[in-house]
């Protein structure tokens, strides 16, 4: 906190004395985020690139840190892990670190295709222990898990983002604001692509109710908020989805979120629609990660 009122003192002195009251905290102007690094198994993207639906996409890699749009590939679809012997688990989660001035904050957008609008994401602390360890997949569930840190020049934020194994590509957009402005920044803009290699992304085998195609451990349907009946509590829920003919581990999908019931899970999972989940398809109850993939 020394650190980031030094900062703030020193930005006040730079406006002038009208503006420096006694006391006073003068927060900088939002700024467009820099991308500090992304955390993901797999490598970013380079030049031009098909996405398995026919997307072109194209991107030039400065040096990191930067504010130039970049694409970054999520493969292979299984990943080995590196703490269970003969263990897997499956490909979907990326870390976005980004940096703008102290004492700012970010908006996190999932941008629309086509016409569609931006979707503004739900935010929740990756520190709390009664948040889910990694958020639902981001298109149904528009939630992250957001960390930051401030050293008094610069705050820091951690975006984690679930991808689905059906997903084309997400673009994340992260914009930068301030109280000291009613305005945001121009976004920062991060692909997050599955390999088009048809053995590398999965989309399981999914019938009816659905707003999106989904794969393994993706909701069908939006996940619900807001309190439970009665005024209660969500609760942490696990389970281990499963849509390969014969189920082998390597396609397991984990599942983990807030909800009032195990039954809430089954519904937002598309297992009660009335033409049903593929009967391919199983979703069990599991206390915990290892009972469903091998952790990292």
């Amino acid at each position: 906190m020394r650190h980031a009122r030094s900062a703030a003192v020193l930005l006040c002195l730079g406006l002038g004395s009208a503006a420096c009251q006694p006391g006073a905290v003068h927060v900088p102007y939002p700024a467009q985020p820099s991308l500090e690094a992304v955390g993901l198994v797999g490598n970013r993207v380079c030049g031009n690139m098909t996405s398995w639906n026919g997307t072109q996409l194209s991107f030039t890699c400065p040096p990191l840190p930067t504010v130039e749009n970049s694409g970054w590939e999520l493969t292979p679809l299984s990943v080995a892990s590196q703490t269970v012997p003969n263990g897997h688990y499956t490909n979907r989660t990326a870390v976005i670190t980004g940096s703008a001035p102290t004492l700012t904050d970010i908006d996190v957008e999932l941008a629309g295709t086509g016409n569609a609008p931006n979707i503004l994401m739900t935010q929740y602390d990756t520190t709390n222990p009664s948040f889910p360890g990694k958020p639902e997949e981001i298109a149904e569930s528009h939630k992250v898990g957001v960390g930051a840190s401030d050293n008094g020049t610069r705050k820091t934020w951690q975006v984690t983002v679930t991808i689905s194994t059906c997903a084309d590509y997400r673009n994340i957009q992260i914009f930068n604001k301030s109280s000291a402005s009613p305005g945001r920044s121009n976004p920062l803009s991060v692909f997050l692509i599955r390999d088009p290699d048809p053995a590398q992304y999965s989309c399981g085998s999914w019938a009816g109710g659905g707003s999106t195609m989904a794969g393994p451990g993706d909701p069908t349907h939006p996940v619900p908020t807001g309190a439970c009946p009665g005024g209660g509590s969500r609760t942490l829920f696990r389970g281990c989805e499963n849509c390969a003919v014969n189920h082998p581990r390597a396609q397991n999908g984990y599942v983990e979120g807030l909800y009032c019931s195990w039954q809430e899970v089954l519904t937002t999972y598309g297992y009660t629609d009335p033409t049903g989940t593929s009967q391919v398809c199983t979703l069990p109850q599991v206390a915990q990660r290892a009972d469903c993939e091998s952790p990292p």
